[in-house]
């Protein structure tokens, strides 16, 4: 990530450019086996398997994951994913900051996206097959 420094301390400048470097880019992370992420503790984030295997950690829940599947969840929600023991697990991530989207997102999806990230639960998977999963795959191709 950039540093910008106008000074010998963090400027506000400086801290919000360090909080959202990078909403909305693609991003790609290689997992050792066993090895675990966890999203960043800001917005949603929209997660694929690109490569591999591995679980999602929720709740004392595991939910298997596959090449293609992946899922979405705000930063309210304490979610990790495992890579399989077996093998690497390639992940391709992005993170959405909804009050940033002014313009991009009409006012009832930013509002959706604010009561929904207030749920108990509020992670949704989708498989490979699934329509989102195809509408992933072909927008990290």
């Amino acid at each position: 990530m950039t540093k910008v420094t106008w000074s010998g301390h963090p400027s506000l400048l400086e801290l919000t450019w360090m909080a959202f470097a990078r909403p909305l880019i693609i991003q790609d992370s290689t997992l050792a086996p066993a090895a675990e992420w966890s999203p960043p503790s800001w917005g949603w984030t929209l997660a694929r398997i690109a490569e591999g295997s591995g679980y999602c950690l929720h709740q004392g829940a595991t939910c298997e994951l596959h090449a293609g599947d992946g899922l979405m969840a705000p930063h309210t929600t304490r979610v990790a994913i495992r890579a399989s023991q077996l093998g690497l697990l390639r992940l391709q991530f992005c993170q959405i900051q909804p009050e940033l989207l002014n313009g991009l997102l009409t006012v009832a999806e930013s509002q959706r996206l604010k009561i929904l990230q207030g749920h108990p639960s509020p992670i949704f998977f989708f498989k490979a097959d699934d329509l989102n999963g195809r509408r992933f795959a072909r927008l990290v191709e």
